[in-house]
C-alpha cells in the first residue's frame, strides 16, 4: 500500500511540473504562429502592412495558390517598403498613402507583376529562419531565380538580409501552407545577362570585348525565363586594371600574350 500511495505521489508531482513548464513562455521564441491562416488570408487580414502585396498577387492571379494547401515560403515586401519603391520611381510622393500605393498597381504591367510577384515565393520548401545561411538559398523562387541570405551585424545589431540589400523586418510567421517574412526593401529579378551585367560595369572594357570576339558574349547572353530550365554560372571577370599590370591594355594584347 505504501507502494502505491508512494508512486501516486511521483506521478502527482510529475504532472504539475510538466502542467507548469507548459505555462512557461520561452524567451527566446521567434516564430509568430497563426493556426487558422494560409499565407494569402493573412495577408489580406494585416492589409495595413500587405495590402499592396496582396493586390499585386490578386491583379495577377496568384493569390490563389497562396491561399491552397501546400508548403511555401513568402518573403512579402510591406506598404512602407512599396512606399520607398514607387516614390523613387517617381510614381507617387514619399508620404503617399495606402490607397494612393494601390492605385499605382493599379495601372503597372500585369505580365511584369507576374514575374515580380513569383520572385518572393518559394515552392515545396518551407524555410524558417534557423535554416538560413549564408549565401544562395537551396530552392529557386516561383520566378526561377535564387534569393541569397546574408547577415552581419551593426551598432552591435544583426541585420539580415535577402539579395545583399532587402533586410528582413519580421521573420518566422508560421502559417497554414508555410512560412512568410517581410521586407523592408522591394527587390527586382535580375534581368541582365552576365556579358551584359559586366559590360556596364566601368573598368572592364578589354574584359567585355574580348568576350564579344571570342563569341562567348553571344554564348552566356541568354535570357532568363521561368518557362525553361536556366544554366547558372560562376564567372570571375578581371578589370582593365588588373590586365594593365600584366602588359595588356587591349584585346590584341592578349592574342599576342597567349597566342602560344
Amino acid at each position: 500500500m505504501k507502494t502505491i500511495k508512494y508512486n501516486l505521489l511521483w506521478a502527482l508531482i510529475i504532472i504539475t511540473g510538466l502542467a507548469t513548464f507548459n505555462r512557461c513562455e520561452y524567451p527566446y521564441e521567434s516564430t509568430t504562429v497563426t493556426e487558422d491562416l494560409l499565407i494569402g488570408e493573412y495577408l489580406e487580414e494585416h492589409a495595413d502592412t500587405f495590402s499592396v502585396f496582396a493586390k499585386i498577387l490578386q491583379e495577377t492571379g496568384n493569390m490563389a495558390f497562396l491561399k491552397s494547401y501546400g508548403e511555401y515560403t513568402c518573403f512579402a515586401p510591406t506598404n512602407n517598403a512599396f512606399r520607398d519603391y514607387f516614390a523613387a520611381k517617381e510614381l507617387v510622393g514619399e508620404s503617399a498613402s495606402n490607397v494612393e500605393l494601390l492605385n499605382v498597381v493599379s495601372t503597372l504591367n500585369d505580365d511584369e507583376l507576374t514575374d515580380f510577384v513569383r520572385f518572393y515565393v518559394i515552392k515545396g520548401d518551407t524555410i524558417n529562419s534557423e535554416l538560413f545561411i549564408d549565401g544562395r538559398m537551396n530552392t529557386p523562387t516561383m520566378y526561377g531565380q535564387y534569393l541569397t541570405y546574408n547577415s552581419d551585424f551593426e551598432d552591435g545589431q544583426l541585420v539580415e538580409r535577402i539579395n545583399k540589400t532587402a533586410i528582413i523586418e519580421q521573420k518566422d510567421i508560421s502559417l497554414l501552407n508555410g512560412i512568410l517574412h517581410s521586407l523592408k526593401l522591394v527587390i527586382e529579378p535580375e534581368k541582365r545577362t552576365i556579358p551584359q551585367y559586366i559590360e556596364e560595369q566601368e573598368g572592364y572594357t578589354i574584359f567585355s570585348e574580348a568576350l564579344k570576339q571570342t563569341g562567348l558574349y553571344d554564348e552566356l547572353n541568354v535570357n532568363h525565363s521561368p518557362e525553361r530550365d536556366t544554366v547558372w554560372y560562376t564567372f570571375f571577370a578581371v578589370s582593365d586594371e588588373v590586365l594593365a599590370t600584366d602588359g595588356i591594355n587591349s584585346v590584341e594584347d592578349i592574342g599576342l600574350k597567349y597566342a602560344n
